[in-house]
């Protein structure tokens, strides 16, 4: 908390989900910031 910074590593990571078709999302609650992850399954076919 408190520390600033130029937000380029919540960027990259951001991009590198979406790259493999998943999301991010980040919310604000009374300790700090939660933040949550979802990336699809990968099932191979063959």
């Amino acid at each position: 908390m408190n520390t600033g910074g130029a937000g380029l590593g919540l960027w990259m990571v951001k991009n590198i989900i979406e790259e493999h078709k998943g999301q991010i999302c980040l919310e604000g609650i009374a300790s700090g910031v939660e933040i949550s992850i979802r990336l699809p399954l990968f099932h191979k076919v063959g």
